[in-house]
């Protein structure tokens, strides 16, 4: 007998309201209550109650909205009352990931929609997100949810950054994301890019997983968990060598974390990219991609406060101190990516144009850019010609 939980009748219906919108048939939902169960006593404490983390962890894809609009019945109702408040679970407690058939790349013993060919305990699955797992369902054809057993360790299966060290393909990643303002913002609810943006936590996380380090794979999904699952995968705590207040001892790719609210990645040079708050001022909602080019952009380092400095331990030495990257040199006229990761970095650095105005970030090196830039260059002893050579760019990037 697992655990048990109290609930209101209007939330335990909120619950299978959400169970039904994610799984559809009562075994599949008595499943994903299950996961809900386990996945709070994991991770989720700080929410308070199982309640509080379904509705407001954003593990769970628009959870509100299907937990006060979705429906269902009766028996789909009983079946996640049995699991949620007496505590008859269909998961084995330490399952804390599971898909549907949609979510199944392979397998390791037939096709994957034979489910005849499935061998419980020693087929090998592999979905969506690269993560093996060992194979544990229900025995009948009609059943939905598939459970993974977390005690197996996922295998690194993302496509590699190549050319770069992961760090540096970590924090490319943030920068060019963060440089795309058509296409990425920030949102709380399609948060995973689903459309395009992300949230602090996510967009971090899919940095990393993208650059080869599975983070995302092994768990993490928010920034409660973050420095678990980070230091399980290679990351290292170097809060002691680091002075939160000005950011001094700050590397490239650190991330920066505050367990409850917020996270972020250091660019170097000063500066941080970060996935902030939506148009409005918010955390879901808005149009897609950045309207106000703050939603997900670089500026300069600030103290959210943060509680933690993570830092990955690349497997080959680390490059020493002022190693460098190429970069287009850049000359006023041109129009590129580089130029629009030029200004965003003007613009995170505080310059403005001739006419005292925020900086563009249209991509395009015309004459109130290369003023922006002539003002840095002078800042920083360079020679005010407003061309962003390998000279300039390394005080931009500080690499």
């Amino acid at each position: 007998m697992s655990k048990r939980y109290d609930l209101s009748a209007s939330q335990l219906k909120a619950i299978a309201n959400l169970c039904h919108q994610e799984q559809g048939s009562v075994k599949g939902a008595a499943a994903e209550a299950s996961l809900m169960c386990n996945r709070f006593e994991n991770f989720g404490r700080s929410y308070g109650s199982l309640y509080n983390y379904v509705r407001t962890c954003g593990w769970f894809a628009k959870a509100a909205y299907h937990m006060d609009n979705g429906s269902s019945s009766d028996e789909l109702v009983a079946a996640v009352r049995d699991v949620i408040c007496n505590g008859n679970r269909t998961l084995p407690d330490h399952i804390d990931e599971h898909d549907c058939l949609s979510d199944i790349e392979s397998i390791s013993t037939g096709r994957v929609y034979d489910r005849s060919a499935y061998v419980r305990g020693k087929t090998l699955i592999v979905n969506t997100y690269g993560a093996r797992y060992t194979f544990w369902c229900f025995p009948d054809a009609g059943s939905d949810p598939f459970g993974y057993t977390g005690k197996i360790k996922a295998v690194e299966e993302v496509p590699k950054v190549t050319g770069k060290t992961k760090s540096e393909g970590a924090i490319c990643w943030m920068e060019d994301t963060a440089a795309d303002d058509r296409h990425h913002g920030y949102d709380q609810e399609d948060r995973w890019g689903e459309e395009g943006d992300y949230d602090c936590s996510s967009a971090v996380i899919m940095a990393w997983e993208q650059a080869g380090v599975p983070v995302k794979t092994r768990g993490a999904t928010y920034t409660g968990n973050m420095k678990r699952i980070f230091t399980q995968c290679g990351f290292e705590d170097v809060t002691d060598e680091v002075n939160l207040r000005t950011g001094a001892g700050l590397r490239r790719s650190d991330v920066l974390l505050n367990e409850v609210n917020h996270t972020a990645m250091y660019c170097g040079n000063g500066l941080l990219v970060e996935a902030a708050i939506n148009e409005y001022g918010g955390i879901v909602g808005g149009s897609t991609g950045d309207q106000t080019g703050r939603e997900f952009w670089i500026h300069n380092y600030y103290n959210y406060p943060w509680d933690c400095v993570l830092r990955y331990k690349e497997t080959a030495p680390a490059p020493a101190a002022g190693w460098t990257i190429t970069l287009p040199t850049i000359h006023p006229g041109d129009k590129s990516k580089a130029v629009k990761l030029m200004q965003l970095i003007l613009r995170g650095r505080g310059y403005k144009d001739d006419r005292g105005k925020a900086l563009a970030r249209d991509g395009k090196a015309g004459d109130r850019t290369v003023y922006a830039l002539k003002k840095f260059q002078e800042k920083f002893g360079l020679e005010p010609d407003g061309i962003c050579g390998p000279e300039t760019w390394k005080k931009l990037t500080g690499m």
